[in-house]
């Protein structure tokens, strides 16, 4: 199987847990910048599809994937052993209930924060000032919130992306366009990274 990100979303367990979708997911981890024994929290997991992405990328690292509802950590449980992965762990914990009893993380996806994105980011922070943050919305509401958010913590100018994906889909003897929710993809990097300039 590839190790390149971007696994199709038919190779996830799925039920009906929510899942960001797998040419959102490649661009995201592109945008999250993981490097070699890299510590990884994913905030709001769902079914772990980030958090498989990325265990699967950071062989020598460390994945810990957040996720309050108990059916979707179970789900992220048998997605981990579906991928034969020993380096990802579930946190049943709303966060950022949890966050301090993980090794220091140096990446950070949220892909969901039941309000608690402030709260989230700091605790993030406390922990690694020069952080690697990504964020995912979908809802204007939310993105309103990440944008007054990131205006007062010490992070880098975040780079705002919307990604608009439209997949093929056959209709008979035709194909017809049908174009998935929009996605915006934020990523930022502690401020105390941006002043370690050689």
């Amino acid at each position: 199987m590839p190790v390149t990100p971007g696994l199709p979303d038919s190779a996830f367990l799925r039920a009906s847990v929510p899942m960001t979708k797998e040419e959102i997911r490649a661009l995201s981890l592109c945008k999250l910048q993981l490097t070699a024994g890299a510590v990884v929290a994913d905030i709001g997991a769902g079914t772990g599809s980030v958090s498989i992405e990325a265990a699967r990328l950071c062989v020598d690292g460390m994945v810990y994937a957040f996720e309050q509802k108990a059916a979707a950590a179970a789900l992220i449980r048998q997605n981990a052993a579906h991928f034969c992965l020993s380096n990802l762990q579930v946190i049943e914990a709303k966060a950022p209930d949890g966050i301090d009893r993980i090794p220091v993380p140096t990446h950070a996806f949220i892909g969901g924060s039941s309000g608690n994105l402030r709260e989230i980011l700091e605790a993030l922070l406390a922990r690694n000032p020069s952080l690697r943050i990504v964020i995912n919305t979908v809802t204007l509401e939310t993105m309103a919130q990440v944008q007054e958010v990131l205006q007062t913590l010490p992070v880098t100018e975040p780079e705002w992306i919307q990604v608009a994906v439209t997949r093929a889909e056959k209709a008979g003897s035709y194909h017809l366009l049908r174009p998935l929710s929009p996605v915006c993809i934020i990523s930022c990097t502690g401020q105390e990274d941006a002043e370690q300039k050689c």
